[in-house]
């Protein structure tokens, strides 16, 4: 492609979600609430073994209540992104079609449809397996799996994206 030729603004892909983008959508749903669960577990777990090594009787059954509640919260900051995977519905495990226009993006399933106008994105990033679309700065981000892209149609979105300077050349 020379510099001088704009790429085309077509592009349609089929994405079908992989168990694996499945299983990080629930990671990222749930990633506060795990730290939240993982932090406080651990530091009832501190006040547990302190609790323990006094010898006294009182703080001994105090200890051993703050060590049951500090084992559920560790157990669910482990459990938490399975859970809310099984919990997930249907629409996300199923196939939709990423499609670019002129005026924007688009992006459809059995159920839904959305558009985006090339506006409302802020800047593009590429990861090891991902393309995000960022719509404002430090915001949620539109997550593309770069495995359901060919090779010729992931350079193909990301000239599109240079050429709209949402990313760095």
């Amino acid at each position: 492609m020379s510099p001088e030729t704009p790429p085309a603004t077509r592009l349609s892909v089929v994405i079908t979600p992989s168990r694996a983008d499945v299983r990080q959508f629930a990671r990222a749903a749930s990633r506060h609430l795990q730290w939240l669960s993982l932090v406080l577990g651990l530091v009832l777990s501190a006040a547990t073994v302190l609790a323990l090594y006094d010898g006294d009787p009182a703080p001994f059954f105090a200890g051993l209540l703050t060590a049951s509640l500090a084992a559920m919260l560790l157990s669910a900051a482990v459990v938490l992104p399975w859970r809310v995977a099984r919990r997930l519905p249907s629409v996300v495990r199923e196939p939709w079609t990423f499609e670019t226009e002129d005026a924007g993006i688009r992006l459809r399933g059995s159920t839904w449809d959305i558009g985006y106008t090339w506006a409302a994105f802020h800047k593009a990033r590429l990861t090891k397996d991902r393309v995000l679309l960022t719509q404002q700065p430090g915001g949620s981000a539109l997550a593309l799996p770069r495995a359901a892209f060919s090779a010729q149609e992931e350079s193909h979105l990301i000239a599109m994206l240079t050429e709209r300077k949402l990313l760095a050349p």
